[in-house]
């Protein structure tokens, strides 16, 4: 078999193998928090908390499984140093390598990334993915409130708003915590001596966005427009990209996981100001969009020499992909390997 493709199946078993252990997981956890009996707000807290072990425990075991069995030998080709390394993983596998990226060296340095993150990309995005819509009189906010409460697991926007803030806070730290330890950490260091980085790059920038593209079936279900979850990927995938890029060349994760969490904190807070009828205009894009954006766009001056050069080497991973990327099947198993562990990691 062609090294190129059996690299790729090699990365493809893996994170299959980890989304199905973590399902199971998942479910046994659920089976426990269901037979216990908590109250609607533990057994939503510990639901999602549940979910970060399962993932956790899952990632785990995945990796032992990588530096004991066959599905390390993708790794063939590569340099002797890589071979030692390999050698010695084998026979002394260390967890510090799946958290690599929890690090606290240079913290100031990395909350001053995760500001520029927040202020740059994710809110401008977050507005825009909202603005943009609005124009063509789609409501984006309302689609994603009856998204979320539609479950228990969004039922927390129902909350009293004091409770519902407390509630989001934690929940989307979870959330934050666990996305980016599995798409970043985990399906980064899965495919880092299989995949050159280009490759690894392109995998967890879109495995992350269609991720989001699952609330597709709800809206199929529902008869409501695809639109919807079609935006939700593009913009997803564009933190994906971000986030893949900034993993790949800094291995760290704190940065993404703090960005994340916030974003997600103040958006939840925007989708329940539109749930209780708030204006959109005065109530959420002047006082919360416009005084963040401003800032960034402070920051973009103030750090505009680095964040060009980093626009330029995000640029050079799509490049290198696509030169490294010869023979066009390569695509095609790509993109097939994409959709497979999407609806594997749906199911």
């Amino acid at each position: 078999m062609d090294e190129n493709i059996e690299k790729r199946l090699h990365f493809a078993l893996s994170i299959i193998f980890f989304v199905l252990i973590n399902l199971i997981f998942r479910e046994i956890f659920k089976l426990i928090i269901e037979k216990i009996g908590f109250s609607d707000l533990t057994r939503i807290l510990m639901t999602y908390i549940a979910a970060i072990i399962a993932t956790v425990s899952a990632a785990i075991i995945v990796f032992y499984i990588i530096n004991k069995t066959f599905l390390n030998s993708g790794e063939e080709g590569s340099s002797q140093e890589k071979q030692s390394l390999t050698i010695k993983e084998k026979t002394d596998p260390s967890l510090n390598l799946l958290f690599q990226g929890f690090t606290f060296k240079n913290f100031g340095s990395q909350l001053k990334t995760a500001l520029i993150l927040i202020c740059i990309i994710y809110i401008p995005l977050d507005a825009f993915s909202i603005i943009i819509p609005l124009l063509f009189k789609l409501n984006v906010l309302e689609y994603q409130a009856d998204t979320f409460t539609s479950s228990l697991l969004g039922e927390y926007f129902l909350f009293d708003i004091n409770l519902m803030i407390i509630t989001t806070i934690i929940i989307h730290f979870t959330v934050a915590l666990r996305e980016e330890f599995m798409y970043r950490g985990f399906y980064i260091y899965a495919g880092e001596n299989k995949l050159s980085k280009s490759t690894n790059f392109i995998y967890s920038a879109f495995l992350f966005g269609l991720a989001h593209f699952a609330y597709i079936i709800p809206a199929l279900i529902n008869g409501t427009s695809i639109f919807y979850p079609t935006w939700w990927f593009l913009n997803a995938t564009v933190i994906g990209i971000t986030s893949a890029y900034y993993y790949i060349t800094k291995k760290q994760l704190w940065p993404l996981i703090i960005a994340h969490w916030t974003n997600n904190v103040i958006s939840a807070i925007i989708i329940r100001q539109n749930m209780d009828g708030a204006s959109f205009w005065q109530d959420s894009f002047l006082k919360i969009y416009v005084p963040i954006m401003f800032l960034g766009i402070v920051l973009f001056i103030v750090y505009r020499k680095s964040l060009i050069i980093h626009i330029k080497l995000i640029y050079n991973f799509f490049r290198d992909y696509f030169i490294e990327t010869k023979e066009i099947y390569y695509f095609g198993i790509d993109l097939l390997i994409i959709i497979i562990i999407g609806v594997f990691s749906v199911i």
